[in-house]
């Protein structure tokens, strides 16, 4: 039950935060060279976005629950959320700005932005697991 709860949970932790991070910088000077790359919000498929934000959650919480030791749920959180956040973040910067016209400061904010979410959702993820019973 708590890998469907952390599912959900961390899904809409990083629907939101990627709703806030786009909504606030889409406008910047940074991401001009990326903007015309998005589709309209009258053309997004929207299920995709929601079918892709669960399957992360599903699987950052699925690593989770096998490998944490679950001992300090908040401080195994922040640990889980920097290395996860940094393992998805740093090499999508490079294949982003390697396979789109756009200008290398974008790519590192919208990389910033991706660690950002996937930081937030990993702690939660461990708040929702808390500590192991004892056996």
């Amino acid at each position: 039950m708590k890998l469907i709860i952390s599912t959900i949970a961390s899904a809409v932790v990083m629907y939101i935060l990627s709703f806030l991070f786009y909504s606030i910088f889409i406008t910047s000077e940074v991401f001009k060279s990326y903007v015309v790359l998005f589709r309209s919000h009258d053309s997004m498929i929207y299920w995709a976005i929601i079918v892709g934000t669960l399957l992360s959650g599903f699987f950052l919480s699925l690593i989770y629950m096998n490998y944490a030791k679950r001992e300090s749920p908040f401080k195994e959180g922040i640990v889980y959320g920097l290395l996860i956040g940094l393992f998805y973040s740093l090499p999508y910067v490079f294949f982003v700005w390697a396979s789109f016209p756009i200008k290398y400061p974008a790519a590192i904010l919208d990389g910033i932005g991706m660690g950002i979410r996937i930081f937030f959702a990993c702690i939660v993820i461990a708040l929702i697991f808390g500590k192991k019973k004892p056996a």
